[in-house]
């Protein structure tokens, strides 16, 4: 497959936006749930009147590479921001101001802060990525946790350049992963 990264980005905002998926988010939204859960999110998990979401309390939360729907919209914590480098509709930038949630479009490899977080979330990420070994050196550098899922030997198709392997990405989180299938999960920094 001859696509640069910016191919691939495009083609992965093009996806966001067929037939409106960035408002129809049910599929990708329901996925998010079974990540969590994988993720070791439970720990967090809240039921306001019917609306399962996650309480992370005063702890600073970053989710990288978190789309236009990220699980933060259904979570509350002291501060909540998203790192992602594709251009959305205008409203999914409104909902997250709205929501207290800061953006930053950016890609995850030229993430840099000030200050560290809590938590970081990855989940369904480093596939679509340019460098998955400097971001997960990264999110190591500026979380003391992190909770990720992401897809092992698969890949290599439009919107996706990179095959994840179990092995590289223990050594790049520095621990080891759950593997069931193709789905590589895990708790990292702790």
């Amino acid at each position: 497959m001859n696509m640069t990264w910016q191919d691939h980005q495009q083609w992965e905002a093009e996806w966001h936006m067929h037939n409106n998926n960035c408002a129809n988010s049910y599929n990708e939204e329901t996925k998010q749930y079974n990540y969590a859960h994988k993720m070791g999110l439970d720990r967090f998990i809240t039921n306001w009147f019917g609306a399962k979401g996650w309480d992370f309390g005063d702890n600073l939360v970053l989710d990288v590479g978190g789309g236009p729907y990220s699980l933060l919209l259904k979570s509350k914590a002291k501060k909540m921001v998203i790192v992602d480098p594709c251009t959305y509709p205008n409203w999914t930038q409104v909902r997250y101001k709205e929501c207290g949630i800061e953006v930053i479009k950016k890609k995850a490899e030229d993430m840099d802060f000030n200050y560290h977080f809590d938590i970081i979330l990855c989940y369904n990420v480093l596939q679509h990525t340019e460098n998955p070994e400097l971001i997960c050196k990264k999110m190591l550098e500026y979380g003391a946790t992190i909770y990720f899922f992401d897809w092992v030997g698969v890949g290599n198709t439009p919107g996706h350049p990179q095959v994840l392997e179990a092995e590289k990405l223990d050594m790049w989180l520095n621990g080891k992963g759950t593997v069931e299938g193709n789905a590589y999960f895990g708790v990292f920094g702790v």
